[in-house]
């Protein structure tokens, strides 16, 4: 089983660009989560650029997906999906692309409740697909600056 940074060092040069990217805006959007109150977060993350929309190619965006998944899980190993959904959601509305942050919850037990978030696509999970599946109950889809 390869390192990390075997892996990194075996990667493309789109790759690596991809991973390094996502790593400095997985971190910027944690600590704008922790910062703003998620009302605002969402907010932002949920515009779509005026004027022309920039869209990018899916390749890209799919690789930017992985990176961000990856690198998530490897940043924040306890609860990245809130920090990865915001951004994901992020990155495709400003490709042009539309994307919807979901919440689900589940209960654990008696008194535990549990919350995941996740991003959807034209009805595809982008991230968090995984978790998304394992019983958790969507909430209403946030609209916030559609």
């Amino acid at each position: 089983m390869k390192s990390a940074l075997g892996k990194l060092r075996d990667a493309s040069p789109a790759e690596r660009r991809a991973i390094v990217a996502a790593a400095a805006l997985l971190l910027a959007v944690r600590a704008v989560l922790w910062l703003l109150p998620l009302e605002t977060v969402l907010r932002f993350a949920g515009r779509t650029p005026a004027g022309r929309s920039r869209r990018k190619d899916e390749a890209r965006l799919e690789r930017m997906v992985r990176a961000i998944d990856v690198m998530g899980h490897r940043l924040f190993p306890a609860n990245p999906c809130l920090t990865q959904a915001v951004l994901v959601q992020a990155l495709y509305r400003r490709a042009g692309r539309p994307a919807e942050l979901r919440i689900g919850v589940k209960r654990e037990g008696r008194s535990r409740l549990e919350a995941h978030a996740w991003v959807e696509h034209e009805g595809t999970i982008l991230i968090g697909a995984t978790e998304a599946a394992h019983g958790y109950v969507p909430l209403p889809p946030f609209r916030l600056g559609a």
